[in-house]
C-alpha cells in the first residue's frame, strides 16, 4: 500500500519546518518523485544491494498491481482516458501478473548463473515496492502539483498520504546550535531516550553532537537494504558513518540537519544546515558545494 509516515519533524525559530518521512511506493514512481531533487534529499532502497531471491519473493507474495486500469486517451496526450470496464481491470491484471511471471522465470534463471543484483533484479523493478527516506523544507510545489486532478493516481495517492502524515505532525523547536548550547539538530531515527539527553538540559559536547547526527545517517543509509531505522551500538554506527564519507556517499548525510537563525537556502534547504555541508570537497567539484572543511566546529 502506497504510505508515508513521519519519522523526524522540526521547526527552527525563524519557523522553517523540515520534515523526514518514510514512503512506501512502487519502485516506478522514484523516477517521478526524483523531479523535485532540488527541494528534497531522499534515500532509498537499493536494487543492487538487496539479494535477488528476496525481491523475487517481493515481487510474488506482494507485487505492485495498479488498483485503477484505464484506457488511453483518444486524443493522446500525457492524461489517460476513462476507467477500464470491470472486465477488463481483471483482465488486465491478469495480463500483468502473467508478464511478472515470465520476468521472475528469467530473473531466477540468471540468478542460478550467478548474475549480479544490479543487472539482474532491474527486471523486477515494475512489481517492486520499495522504502524511501525523504527530507524537505518546501512541500508547495509538490502538493500543488500532485495533488491535482492531472497528476498520475499514484503519486496523487503519494501525495496524499504525505499530507496527511504532514498535517498530523507537530513539529519540534529547535533553536540554533551555539557553544555551550549544541541542540539545535534534526535527528531522525535518534530516538526519543536519545533526544531526552538533550532536551533535559544534559550538556552536550559537539563532539558529542557530531555522534548523534553521525548515528542518524548511519539509521537513514539503512534504507538501502531495507533495515533503515535499525539501531546497532554506537561504535559501529560511527564507523559506517565514517565509511560512508570515506566512499563519497552523502546523500545520508543530508538528513541529519542544523538548525540555522534564518530561512536562507542552504543546499536543498530553508533554514537548516544538512550534516553533509560540513564536510569539505561534499559535491565532488571545484565549482560547486562546500570547498573547505568545516568539521571542527562540530569537534574533532
Amino acid at each position: 500500500m502506497i504510505d508515508a509516515i513521519v519519522v523526524a519533524d522540526s521547526v527552527n525559530t525563524a519557523n522553517v519546518r523540515i520534515t523526514t518521512f518514510e514512503l512506501t511506493l512502487p519502485k516506478w514512481l522514484l523516477a517521478e518523485l526524483n523531479t523535485y531533487r532540488n527541494q528534497i534529499a531522499r534515500n532509498s532502497a537499493s536494487s543492487r544491494a538487496v539479494p535477488t531471491l528476496k525481491y523475487v519473493e517481493q515481487v510474488e507474495e506482494d507485487p505492485f498491481i495498479f488498483k485503477e486500469w484505464k484506457y488511453r486517451a483518444p486524443e493522446g496526450g500525457m492524461a489517460p482516458g476513462g476507467p477500464m470496464t470491470e472486465a477488463d481491470v481483471i483482465a488486465a491484471t491478469e495480463i500483468w501478473l502473467e508478464m511478472r511471471d515470465a520476468v521472475v522465470k528469467g530473473v531466477r534463471k540468471l540468478e542460478q548463473m550467478k548474475g549480479a543484483k544490479e543487472q539482474i533484479n532491474r527486471a523486477l523493478e515494475p512489481w517492486m515496492w520499495t522504502k524511501t527516506v525523504l527530507t524537505t523544507t518546501d512541500l508547495d510545489n509538490l502538493f500543488n502539483q500532485r495533488l491535482s486532478g492531472g497528476a498520475q493516481g499514484e503519486f496523487q495517492q503519494l501525495a496524499r498520504a504525505m499530507w496527511n502524515a504532514y498535517h498530523s505532525s507537530k513539529p519540534r523547536l529547535v533553536h540554533p546550535a551555539q557553544p555551550g548550547n549544541p541542540h539545535g539538530w534534526h535527528l531522525p531515527y535518534i530516538t526519543s531516550e536519545e533526544l531526552a539527553s538533550i532536551e533535559k538540559g544534559v550538556q552536550i559536547t559537539y563532539p558529542n553532537a557530531r555522534k548523534l547526527a553521525a548515528r542518524s545517517a548511519t539509521r537513514c543509509a539503512r534504507v538501502s537494504y531495507l533495515r533503515q531505522g535499525l539501531i546497532k551500538d554506537e561504535s559501529d554506527e560511527l564507523m559506517r558513518c565514517d565509511q560512508l564519507i570515506a566512499d563519497h556517499h552523502w546523500s545520508p548525510l543530508e538528513m541529519p540537519c542544523l538548525a540555522l537563525a534564518t530561512d536562507e537556502w542552504c543546499g536543498p534547504f530553508r533554514g537548516w544546515k544538512s550534516f553533509r555541508k560540513f564536510f569539505g570537497g561534499e559535491s565532488g567539484s571545484l565549482h560547486s558545494g562546500t570547498r573547505s572543511t568545516e568539521y571542527w566546529a562540530l569537534g574533532s
